[in-house]
């Protein structure tokens, strides 16, 4: 089978799945599948998108690699079309918001052992979510590619109790201590900064507590 080198962002998310059997929620090109059975992470994938077309596309792929008995393509708007008997060890939602995320967790009656989120905006409200409706958090971090910065959520069925900046931050990455985490908050903190000349006072309230927010933050990473 031919090698493909997936970017930082597909291989940050890949270095969480854990189990045999996984599914890829809106799987596109489905090269993070392909890598995950062709090193042998997992046994078998099932594969799915809301668009057929795109879904042809992972298709090809798998089958131009002799990897036919390895997957199973489902035309499913999140988990909605896949058998109810089925169980996931970990179930990988990446490359949408983190609304849409909300909108599928929510119509799951699926098995999942363990979720792998990547929203591409929204994921405070997608933390929260999680949070208000018994998901653990197992593990929260921010990691830069090229000019934008993505968030990676590791999370399973399960009850925690989160500080207010660890909703906005993680815990991860005051671990992890990454320079992509301090330039995220560089960034926020510049960003912040421009919008509160620019609001109205009950706005500024708001983004002015997230300010604090941040300078916590700061102030626990150290120089």
């Amino acid at each position: 089978m031919n090698k493909i080198k997936l970017d930082y962002r597909l291989s940050e998310i890949a270095s969480n799945v854990t189990g045999k059997v996984i599914c890829d929620i809106g799987c596109d090109h489905g090269k993070l599948s392909y890598h995950l059975l062709n090193t042998g992470v997992v046994d078998f994938v099932y594969i799915s998108d809301i668009s057929a077309p795109s879904l042809e596309k992972a298709i090809n792929l798998l089958n131009y690699n002799n990897l036919h008995k390895k997957y199973n393509a489902i035309v499913s708007d999140g988990f909605m079309a896949y058998p109810k008997d089925v169980k996931i060890d970990t179930a990988i939602i990446s490359g949408m918001g983190g609304i849409e995320i909300k909108k599928i967790l929510s119509n799951n009656e699926i098995c999942v052992k363990k979720y792998v989120l990547q929203p591409q905006h929204n994921e405070y409200d997608l933390k929260v979510y999680l949070i208000t409706n018994c998901y653990n958090i197992l593990k929260y971090y921010i990691i830069k590619q090229k000019d934008k910065f993505y968030n990676v959520i590791v999370c399973e069925k399960g009850e925690r109790q989160y500080e207010e900046y660890e909703l906005y931050f993680g815990k991860e990455n005051f671990i992890l201590n990454k320079p992509d985490f301090r330039a995220y908050l560089d960034f926020e903190l510049d960003k912040t900064n421009k919008i509160v000349e620019c609001v109205d006072e009950n706005k500024k309230i708001k983004l002015n507590k997230y300010l604090d927010l941040i300078a916590y933050a700061m102030s626990r990473l150290g120089d």
